[in-house]
């Protein structure tokens, strides 16, 4: 594997590494500003695209759908939903919100909001300890004018690649 972006690494010792990466069986070269420093593999905690620096840690997605139906009744239905990551060698904070409103001939018949957050610390590649979590829900139809919900916990990452991961967590 070669890569011609910088990646930031994290490594066991706590230390931090930024460069170009050549990666061959167990050994990962970093390349930067004409050095290269040879690691082994295990010495490698964590690794993340780009070099450190606010707008490298963010990505987001934002999504709104309408569905509109007409016929013996007129059905409204909108969803919409936010979703923030800010992902560092060390941490991990996690925003999601949603949002979903309807109506059935003109009265309303839905209207619910949901947060959660939550930041999580790593402890090592796989293990992290999310020091603080929430849930914050509303729903007008249940009479849940706002039901929040604060956890702490451990988690294991079970599968990290682009475009998925797997966490199992545990907390209270």
């Amino acid at each position: 594997l070669y890569t011609t972006r910088p990646y930031t690494l994290l490594l066991e010792s706590r230390d931090t590494r930024v460069g170009a990466l050549r990666v061959v069986g167990d050994t990962i070269v970093v390349m930067a500003g004409g050095q290269q420093e040879v690691l082994r593999r295990d010495e490698v905690q964590r690794m993340v695209a780009g070099q450190p620096g606010e707008s490298n840690y963010w990505s987001g997605d934002v999504d709104i759908s309408v569905t509109a139906r007409e016929g013996n009744t007129e059905q409204l239905d909108v969803a919409s939903r936010l979703s923030a990551l800010r992902r560092t060698a060390h941490s991990r904070l996690d925003l999601y919100f949603e949002a979903i409103y309807g109506t059935q001939n003109t009265q309303r018949v839905t209207n619910n909001q949901r947060f959660t957050g939550k930041f999580d610390r790593y402890i090592s590649s796989r293990l992290f300890w999310t020091i603080l979590g929430t849930e914050i829900y509303s729903d007008e139809f249940q009479n849940l004018d706002r039901r929040t919900s604060p956890y702490t916990g451990l988690g294991y990452t079970l599968f990290d690649r682009s475009g998925l991961e797997w966490n199992v967590s545990l907390g209270d």
